[in-house]
């Protein structure tokens, strides 16, 4: 069994004839080796043990006495984490960064065994050097998406399950086998080898409806092959309704588009916070309707602040300063007649409110300005007591306006990224696909 099988079976198991700590921290760091182990457990978390044996050197205690120097509610400095470098059996050499530690003492020997679990493990190898970049990506799970391609499949049998996609003039192979999904680019740019990588598992997360589980990265360029091993594998229930069809052949297309648009604006860097207002709304897709709405209401509005900036004519930082200015400037002995035009000055600055905004956007995409009003009244909601008693048709009509604003929230972002192709409508009955 290979590296990959053992990782996707949860099974990886290392044992290392060396292994050091290295305290980060530039100026004098402590540094604990010896032998021991990594081994991944049956979630996928990773975790490693180190026999230290310092009987001829300094304390153990004493040189970890500087982690007891914190008062409660203290933030952990930098300098109280350790980097992991580790050489197993075969030669091959680990990594892994930002380690807190765990150590139990053995006082009158001062030996000990360390421990922790690890967020990420990196297995690094030499390979030959080239002048492009090309890397794999394994989730795990079984997703229906538009595949295009048959391949091979047991008793001589054959099924769906392969596609190919261009993503900015980079041949993009995603295959899904045995309850993983590979994504495979065999060649990119080396400077934009990392927003593929970011940008496809975003783009292609948001069309799934949830965040991939990825369990690990192979990475191959500047003459170096890199294997990054997730150890926290987000795994969890539920899922956000997806933007747009996609699981059926006919609907590669749409696919195909979706993450081309997406790519491109991540890789231009222009849609770095995009993802992160979607997942507001995932993280709380499997909880209480109020949640979501809360989520709903605040996404939107970060959106409209974040990506319309230039609808505002003066910023919510700028305005604020403004305001700041104004008490100094009452207080001042000058001139009342120059005051007076100065203070007349600064109240000239005006903002317009993201609802505004919302409406103009509305009227120039061709959206309802209803959809503004259910983000109005879902936002207003949110920010009161909660209805501790809704009966099934307030829970309905709650819901029916959460679907709307989650509708909204999706065509600002078609918008953001510029998708031409089909969505589903979330505000209308029995959900039609529409073009936008």
């Amino acid at each position: 069994m290979n590296i990959y099988d053992e990782i996707e079976n949860k099974a990886l198991d290392i044992n290392c004839i060396s292994m050091m700590l290295i305290q980060c921290n530039a100026e004098c760091s402590i540094v604990f080796t010896g032998t021991g182990f990594i081994k991944q457990n049956s979630e996928g978390t990773l975790s490693f043990r180190l026999l230290y044996d310092g009987r001829q050197e300094q304390s153990i205690q004493a040189k970890l006495a500087f982690r007891d120097s914190l008062s409660a509610g203290s933030i952990i400095p930098e300098e109280h984490f350790f980097d992991l470098e580790a050489r197993d059996i075969h030669g091959n050499k680990w990594y892994s960064d930002k380690i807190y530690l765990n150590v139990d003492i053995n006082v009158s020997h001062n030996t000990g065994v360390i421990s922790s679990d690890l967020d990420s493990l990196r297995l690094e190898k030499p390979a030959k050097e080239k002048e492009d970049a090309s890397f794999s990506i394994a989730c795990l799970g079984d997703y229906r998406i538009p595949y295009s391609v048959m391949r091979p499949y047991g008793n001589g049998g054959s099924r769906l399950c392969e596609t190919n996609i261009e993503l900015d003039g980079v041949s993009v192979n995603v295959v899904n086998e045995d309850k993983v999904l590979y994504i495979s680019v065999s060649s990119c740019d080396v400077s934009r080898q990392k927003c593929f990588e970011t940008s496809i598992i975003q783009s292609l997360g948001i069309l799934l409806g949830k965040r991939l589980p990825v369990l690990y990265v192979v990475r191959d360029q500047n003459g170096k092959k890199e294997t990054e091993i997730k150890s926290d594998i987000y795994i969890r229930d539920g899922t956000l309704e997806s933007p747009i069809h996609i699981y059926h052949p006919v609907r590669k297309c749409d696919f195909d588009s979706f993450l081309q648009s997406y790519c491109k604006k991540y890789i231009a860097g222009e849609i770095d916070s995009l993802y992160g207002f979607w997942y507001k709304l995932f993280n709380v897709s499997n909880s209480v309707l109020e949640a979501s709405t809360l989520s709903c209401g605040v996404a939107i509005e970060g959106i409209i602040r974040a990506y319309y900036e230039d609808r505002f004519p003066v910023t919510a930082a700028e305005l604020e300063a403004i305001s700041e200015a104004k008490s100094p400037l009452k207080r001042l002995e000058i001139n009342q007649e120059v005051k007076s035009k100065l203070q007349n000055s600064l109240g000239n600055f005006k903002t317009k409110s993201p609802k505004r905004v919302m409406f103009e956007i509305c009227e120039e995409i061709g959206l309802a300005a209803t959809l503004v009003k259910d983000w109005s009244d879902m936002r207003n909601k949110s920010a009161h007591a909660s209805d501790v008693d809704l009966n099934k048709s307030e829970f309905e009509v709650a819901l029916l306006r959460y679907k709307r604003c989650l509708y909204f929230f999706y065509r600002l972002m078609f918008d953001i990224i510029e998708y031409r192709g089909k969505c589903i409508d979330y505000s209308a009955d029995n959900l039609p696909d529409i073009s936008v």
